[in-house]
């Protein structure tokens, strides 16, 4: 049995890629030829030696497009969208979306033009007005089409055969993966879907960034968005599949990401000794962890204490956020209480710091307002890691983060000032409430390991009833 698994950011090495790596893993052991797709040249041995996914007897196949994944698909048993922010619609019955956080919904993110285009003249009450940008819309069953001027258009079989009538009789079959030439639509074009209610029509525009303003439907014709064309979709958190309701008003599964249960550092810990691990990055340009905010509760924290309080922190860094972190550099040498940055560190020097700290500290989601949970920590597999490396967390009360410390009220914030307070009533804590409390997270990071998350997947793909080749 064939599963093809598809990711265009296999370079990243990030969350969604150790997601797709380990995926494959557990298709191979339960026997299915896996083929892993991308854009760019094999990531397998970087999976290997930087995150320790080992894949053997794989096919890797490098495209230029998502397009080019029709070909690919047609004799799959099982496709796989892990590509992150991917709005293809599924070239294959058997499909799975693996959703890290849904983007918004056509009608959520073009209201402006929907209800522009509700003030026009509708042709016959039977008809179905619908929009259409950048060839986002799908269309299953039979009818007709009508353009409410002319445009150029072209239609592309998703899956299935349509029979295709044009304005002068003619009639020729549309098979899956095929395009028609361009048609100008100022007449009306029959749809005939051949054989089940399967077939998937696509409309696409001749210049994609050009805008079909109206287009009527007559018939048995449903629209759908692309995530309806997947047979499941699974969530990386609770918090990312309430949003895949609200925003494609779809089901979705949630399968947690992996991570792999580390041995707890069993030399002394530093008990006044804060990590947080986190990309240095500009609020502005994505997922920011906030370390200009942690360095200031970090200086109300040591300020009111006279214990040798002590604030690592650990990232990556790139060109594109030298202003950012120079800015935390900044603060850091304002401040009169020991801040070390460990920017771009190597992973031994990242290893000791965790086995010294004793507190890691994830302000990630921090200033967001609910109105943009995109920018959220949507899981926070490193909320997870510090769990497994024997830290106690401390994290900002919301998204992803607060769904895996929900239980643990006294490790969540929601200000600068709470972060602070935590921490401190925390080290005045007995020492045997704290082995409680790291006891009872490590069984909770349990949910989040490598061996639930193979189960979790094995249990998942026997819906689809296929068979170990």
């Amino acid at each position: 049995m064939r599963v093809v698994i598809w990711n265009a950011h296999w370079a990243t090495l990030g969350g969604g890629e150790v997601y797709a790596g380990r995926l494959a893993e557990v298709c191979q052991q339960e026997g299915f030829n896996v083929v892993l797709v991308g854009i760019q040249d094999s990531p397998v041995s970087d999976l290997k030696s930087r995150l320790g996914i080992d894949l053997k007897d794989f096919e890797y196949v490098k495209i230029r497009s998502e397009r080019d994944l029709q070909q690919i698909t047609r004799n799959a048993d099982l496709f796989i969208n892990a590509s992150f922010g991917s709005m293809l619609s599924a070239p294959n019955l058997n499909s799975i979306y693996i959703c890290h956080f849904p983007t918004q919904s056509f009608r959520q993110r073009f209201s402006w033009l929907i209800n522009r285009a509700q003030g026009l003249q509708v042709l016959d009450e039977n008809y179905i007005p619908i929009h259409f940008f950048g060839g986002l819309g799908l269309l299953v069953g039979s009818g007709s089409l009508t353009a409410k001027r002319e445009e150029s258009i072209a239609l592309e079989c998703m899956s299935g055969s349509f029979d295709v009538c044009i304005p002068n009789g003619e009639t020729y079959r549309l098979e899956m993966g095929a395009t028609t030439s361009v048609i100008a639509a100022k007449d009306t074009l029959n749809l005939n879907s051949i054989g089940s209610s399967a077939s998937v029509l696509k409309i696409l525009t001749k210049k994609k960034k050009r805008l079909i303003d109206y287009l009527f439907l007559h018939g048995n014709f449903k629209v759908r968005h692309f995530p309806q064309t997947y047979g499941e979709i699974w969530a990386n958190s609770l918090f990312t599949s309430s949003y895949v309701k609200n925003r494609w008003n779809v089901k979705s599964e949630v399968v947690y990401p992996p991570t792999t249960l580390m041995d707890q550092a069993t030399g002394d810990r530093d008990p006044y000794q804060i990590l947080s691990i986190g990309r240095f990055m500009s609020p502005l340009r994505g997922h920011s962890k906030n370390q200009i905010e942690l360095i200031e509760a970090f200086e109300e924290l040591a300020a009111g204490s006279n214990l040798p309080w002590k604030l690592n922190l650990v990232g990556g860094l790139d060109e594109s956020n030298l202003d950012y972190f120079n800015r935390v550099k900044n603060a850091v040498e304002k401040s009169p209480h020991p801040i070390n940055l460990f920017p771009n560190c190597d992973s031994d020097t990242k290893q000791r710091l965790v086995s010294e700290s004793n507190y890691f500290w994830h302000a990630g989601g921090l200033g967001i307002p609910e109105s943009k949970p995109e920018k959220m920590e949507h899981f926070g597999i490193a909320v997870v890691e510090a769990i497994d490396s024997g830290l106690i967390p401390i994290v900002f009360n919301a998204a992803g983060p607060a769904e895996i410390l929900g239980a643990f009220p006294q490790l969540l914030f929601k200000t600068l000032h709470e972060l602070s307070a935590k921490t401190i009533a925390l080290s005045q804590m007995e020492a045997q409430k704290i082995l409680e409390i790291r006891s009872s997270l490590r069984k909770r990071s349990e949910i989040f390991s490598t061996q639930n998350f193979s189960n979790t997947v094995k249990n998942q793909l026997q819906k689809f009833k296929l068979s170990q080749g």
